[in-house]
């Protein structure tokens, strides 16, 4: 298992969840994103960690086109679990470029080989 901890905030709005992931999960989600977006109508989805244990944190992403321009989005729902036993949830929509996914996926690719390396997928303005 490996711990991740997954942080998204668009200047007004954000969360943080830490979540557990088996080895290798970046390397599947780097998968999942390379070469993205390939066609007008090209969607990438996937849940990381747990969102159906209280206290658990996950994360369910998608990465989509917005418009007929080849403007792409993400939307992200973090969930993080407290200590309390509840859990807390933030969606967050916001704009991405390609090549910024680009640089996350080679980011992604090295964090399984070491250990505190960070991946950054940076919004547009």
């Amino acid at each position: 298992m490996v711990e991740a901890r997954l942080s998204s905030w668009n200047g007004e709005f954000g969360g943080t969840a830490d979540i557990y992931l088996s080895y290798g999960a970046l390397t599947e989600m780097a998968q999942i994103l390379d070469g993205f977006p390939e066609r007008p109508t090209d969607v990438r989805e996937f849940m990381l960690g747990d969102f159906d244990s209280v206290g658990c944190g996950g994360a369910s992403v998608r990465l989509h086109k917005i418009d007929l321009a080849g403007h792409l989005a993400i939307t992200l729902t973090v969930l993080t679990g407290t200590r309390r036993g509840t859990n807390q949830t933030v969606t967050l929509h916001a704009p991405i470029e390609a090549a910024a996914v680009d640089n996350f996926v080679a980011e992604l690719r090295k964090i399984d080989d070491e250990i505190g390396p960070t991946a950054f997928l940076r919004f547009s303005n």
